[in-house]
């Protein structure tokens, strides 16, 4: 007698998966991250404030330099007697002016406009500013209350993930032979 060949209808369907996911991963990877954006995200801002410390000093030295050159190229011209700034000086400073010139009177704010050390600053400069993002994620882990429970869930998340399957797989032996849990 021929007996019949079984085809895949006739046997019970049980599907295996090519690679087994465990439902833990959905817990572990996501506690991680909520871990690492809590203490990466405060440090990060720590660093931006840092840099914009920086920048703002460079800018200070960098106004500095640039008065200090002012001055300097000043201070040579007055140690070479340079004949406009010798006669400049005199004028506003010491009300005098030389034998072959007139002196013209002008009001007070046109006399104010001939000294010379105004002129020798250069303009003000410009601070860097930094912007931080404005995020949900950014406010709790920055803030001191809600950073202790972005910690606490994501190590409540890591510890579900990392918690073991409920379900245990028996495997099946062939009759006869005993499976490994039944030894």
């Amino acid at each position: 007698m021929d007996e019949p060949v079984p085809t895949a209808h006739d046997q019970p369907s049980r599907r295996v998966p090519l690679i087994p996911l465990d439902a833990g991963w959905l817990f572990l990877l996501p506690g991680i991250a909520l871990v690492a954006a809590t203490v990466l995200i405060p440090a990060f801002d720590d660093l931006g404030a840092a840099q914009l410390e920086r920048d703002k000093l460079r800018v200070v030295e960098n106004h500095a330099q640039r008065r200090l050159e002012n001055y300097s190229l000043y201070l040579d011209a007055l140690r070479r007697a340079d004949e406009d700034l010798t006669l400049s000086l005199a004028a506003t400073h010491l009300n005098l002016a030389p034998v072959d010139r007139t002196v013209i009177v002008m009001p007070d704010q046109a006399r104010a406009s001939l000294n010379p050390y105004p002129a020798l600053e250069p303009p003000s400069p410009r601070m860097p500013t930094r912007v931080t993002p404005d995020t949900v994620l950014q406010r709790w882990a920055t803030h001191e209350r809600a950073r202790l429970w972005l910690l606490a869930s994501g190590a409540m998340c890591i510890l579900l993930g990392l918690l073991p399957p409920t379900a245990r797989r028996r495997e099946r032996a062939p009759r006869g032979e005993f499976s490994p849990a039944q030894r």
